[in-house]
């Protein structure tokens, strides 16, 4: 940086308040006609100075004082400046402290400036101070018309929250929100996960109840619960230990061995019990394919269901039912109709309405206790959930079955929920 025939002085005043920080800076500068160029490579900013008849009142106190309070970020200006000090070889720390910013924000306007050649992450939105996304009028009204219209969409993948909002907000750049700034919206305006999923709840409450008369002509002795879960890391160890009084309590430290993440399909009945299960080593999730081939081995367990016969004299363990999983997709239909596999489809987010939820919360105590006395089961998967499974009684699953009964009960008698 050159400096010519005088002396740069920068004043930087910092107000704060309980929500933001705000941070005006003013430049003064000594020196008949000084100028004070800046560049990286090239020039990127040009800085003129008054001279040296300026007055320091003119620019400390009440001028500064007076800056708008909507200032929320660093100008465009301040920023090319500072990559111009930058440029000169002045170290990072030195202009964090002569600017009054984060090493971090430095890094992260080198990075724009070497993408886009612009200090700005998006050249066209520019991140002006009054634009702040918590603050963004259209954006806050969008989410919240559509958190009290349609509190589903946040509780999908974030893709399809963002497609949901581009419905509502379809005038502006939804595609520049990211589900992590819409999440904080909401936390900012009290949406809590747990309200929305209330909210939901009470807007699927008809849905709820239309399928409780519908699962009520069918006996639960005919049904097969199907579902997935997942078993990793945390799942596989005991958060707490006992310890008789005035015994020291030993520590077992967290296996250095890698689990491996396992995705388990299973059919249970309150007669038979767990009818079926099958596990399988998987990086994410289950696909369409592993519901087909789980169908394929139910099918060869489950009785016929016969068309035309009353309920009271259809077999046990005859009719499927299983939530609206993304792998439970139209071929996994097809299957079923193709082989005569009668099958019901709970509501969109309804566990309280499916039995093998609670089934899998009753599965992991045992998991754990394979995994506390038997360290060799983390290199066993396959052999933990197995055993597992097999320690699950049908007394269990039937409770869980009889739990689903009163909630049928419930939506059919209109009582609000406990």
């Amino acid at each position: 940086m050159s400096v010519s025939a005088g002396v740069v002085q920068t004043i930087f005043y910092v107000r704060r308040s309980s929500t933001e920080d705000s941070l005006s800076s003013c430049v003064m500068s000594a020196g008949t006609s000084s100028t004070t160029s800046v560049g990286t490579g090239s020039t990127l900013s040009s800085i003129s100075s008054s001279s040296t008849e300026t007055d320091a009142s003119e620019v400390s106190g009440d001028d500064c004082d007076a800056a708008p309070d909507s200032i929320d970020m660093f100008s465009e200006e301040t920023r090319e400046h500072v990559l111009g000090l930058l440029g000169e070889g002045i170290p990072f720390s030195d202009v964090a402290e002569i600017i009054g910013c984060s090493e971090r924000s430095m890094r992260r306007w080198i990075q724009h400036f070497e993408t886009s050649g612009t200090v700005w992450c998006h050249t066209r939105l520019r991140n002006h101070h009054n634009d702040a996304a918590i603050h963004n009028p259209h954006l806050t009204r969008a989410i919240l018309t559509l958190v009290e219209t349609e509190p589903a969409a946040f509780l999908r993948d974030h893709v399809d929250l963002l497609v949901a909002l581009s419905l509502d907000y379809p005038t502006s750049d939804h595609r520049w929100v990211s589900a992590a700034t819409v999440y904080r919206m909401l936390r900012y305006h009290g949406y809590i996960r747990k309200k929305i999923e209330r909210l939901y709840a009470e807007s699927s409450e008809a849905a709820q109840r239309a399928f409780a008369v519908l699962v009520d002509e069918i006996p639960m002795r005919c049904l097969v619960s199907c579902d997935e879960t997942h078993t990793a890391g945390s799942d596989l160890l005991r958060r707490f230990g006992r310890s008789r009084r005035n015994v020291p309590c030993v520590l077992r430290d967290r296996d250095t061995r890698s689990m491996k993440r396992t995705s388990t399909m299973m059919g249970v009945t309150p007669t038979h019990g767990v009818l079926w299960s099958q596990t399988v080593i998987v990086s994410n999730a289950q696909t369409s394919d592993d519901w087909r081939l789980f169908l394929q081995c139910l099918h060869a367990l489950m009785n016929t269901y016969i068309p035309g016969l009353p309920w009271e004299m259809q077999p046990d363990a005859c009719v499927v039912l299983y939530e609206n999983a993304s792998i439970h997709d139209h071929w996994g239909h097809e299957y079923m109709q193709a082989n005569g596999i009668h099958y019901v489809r709970l509501p969109l987010y309804s566990p309280n309405l499916q039995p093998i939820e609670g089934v899998f919360a009753d599965l992991k105590e045992p998991v754990r206790s394979l995994v506390y006395e038997d360290g060799r089961y983390l290199d066993k998967p396959f052999h933990l959930m197995a055993a597992a499974v097999g320690m699950l009684t049908t007394s269990q699953v039937a409770g869980q079955f009889s739990r689903v009964s009163h909630e049928i009960s419930r939506l059919l008698t209109g009582v609000a929920p406990a």
